[in-house]
Order: structure tokens, then C-alpha cells, then sequence
């Protein structure tokens, strides 16, 4: 069952939305770092368009809140790859809305030990072995590069993807072993499945790579 939230107009708070239109946020909301350059071409070559999605926030296994709104997204000029997919971040405040202060279903904290004690796992790869499964996940996913990790910094950047996500509505955490080689977390939200794939490297460090949300959430973009 979804309810959808209507909003009250308040001063310094977004507009609110009316039957049937989304909510437009960008007054509101700050502005993160603006993509300079398409991460899959190199070209400077960018422009801006808003799109129309729909928020939906599971309270439980048979009642969910939904609220449509309208992120604005970057885009490459020259090959349509999508450089930043909320460039106002309206996403979160959205879903903050639609929490209305419930407690989370996910202990943050939680699983980020279960993603550590896998993460200690991961055998390290070379160049060639990460390249070819981030290649494959590129054609999929729509990734903008392997990001690299410090081994010390590990527990703080799993923290940081891990809020990130469940801040964009997901509800469920699964950490999972690939092929003995690459950790892979799945974050489920309302609206889809959003995978984050971690590798070890030759220097005791780690690559993560996923969807564009990711880039955003550690402001690699």
C-alpha cells in the first residue's frame, strides 16, 4: 500500500507539491561539487536537465510512503553518459521528509562490520583481474571509475556509502562474497536494487566501483 505525502508551504522549505507534479527542491537544497568532466569520455562538454522520479519509503512489509520530485542531473554532450544523477541532493531530503523521524530498520554501525569482516576476506588482485570485472560492471552499471581506498581509511568510506544509501531509501543490506574475489554490497530501496562492488589491490588497498549514486555519495564526481 502507498500513501502519498503531501507537504505544507512553510518559509525556507521547498514548494510543495501538488496532486499529480512533482516537487521541485532545488531552492532548498545546497549544491554539491559540479561535475567539470564526463568520466567516461573526458569531455567538458556538459549540460543540465531535470528528470522526474518518484520517492518511495518501505515503513513495512505492507505500507510505504511515496513522494514524486524532480532531481536536476548532468549529462555528457558527447556521449549521453549521466555524470551526476542529483546534483542538488534533493533525493535526501525527500526521503528525510518521508522518514518523518522514524527509526531506521538498518543498524549502520552493524553493517558495517559485517562489510569489514567480509572486506578482510578479499584475496589481492592484480591490475589485469580488477580490470576485466570492472569492465563488465561498467556496461551494466554505468560506473565512473574504480575509486581507490587506504586500507585505514576502509571503515570510514564503508560508513559513508552505507548512510548514504539508506539516507536514499534503502531498506536492506546484503554483503556477499563474488567468486572468492570481490565483496559485493546490494543495497535494496523501493525504487530498485543499487550494487557497490569493493576489490582488494597488490598495495594492501581497495577499489570500490558502482552506480553514478555512489560517485555522488563520496563526492568522487
Amino acid at each position: 500500500m502507498f500513501i502519498t505525502m503531501k507537504f505544507f508551504r512553510r518559509r525556507s522549505s521547498p514548494p510543495p507539491s501538488s496532486p499529480g507534479h512533482p516537487v521541485d527542491l532545488h531552492a532548498a537544497a545546497s549544491t554539491g561539487a559540479v561535475p567539470q568532466q564526463c568520466p567516461n569520455c573526458g569531455s567538458r562538454k556538459l549540460f543540465r536537465e531535470k528528470a522526474s522520479f518518484t520517492a518511495i519509503y518501505r515503513i513495512d512489509d505492507e505500507r510505504s510512503l511515496a513522494q514524486p520530485f524532480t532531481p536536476m542531473q548532468v549529462y555528457c554532450k558527447e556521449c549521453d553518459f549521466l555524470v551526476n544523477d542529483d546534483l542538488y541532493w534533493d533525493a535526501q531530503v525527500v526521503y528525510a521528509r518521508l522518514a518523518g523521524g522514524r527509526t531506521p530498520q538498518i543498524r549502520v554501525a552493524a553493517e558495517v562490520d559485517k562489510a569489514m569482516q567480509a572486506a578482510k576476506q578479499l584475496p589481492a588482485l592484480s591490475d589485469a583481474e580488477r580490470d576485466q570485472d570492472y569492465d563488465r560492471a561498467r556496461e551494466v552499471w554505468g560506473c565512473a571509475g574504480m575509486h581507490t581506498i587506504a586500507e585505514s581509511e576502509l571503515q570510514d568510506t564503508l560508513t559513508r556509502i552505507i548512510r548514504g544509501y539508506l539516507a536514499e531509501g534503502a531498506y536492506k543490506v546484503e554483503t556477499e562474497m563474488v567468486e572468492q574475489r570481490f565483496l559485493l554490497l546490494s543495497f535494496i530501496t523501493g525504487t530498485g536494487w543499487r550494487p557497490v562492488r569493493l576489490a582488494r589491490t597488490a598495495s594492501s588497498g581497495f577499489v570500490v566501483y558502482g552506480q553514478i549514486y555512489l560517485y555522488r555519495i563520496l563526492d568522487a564526481l
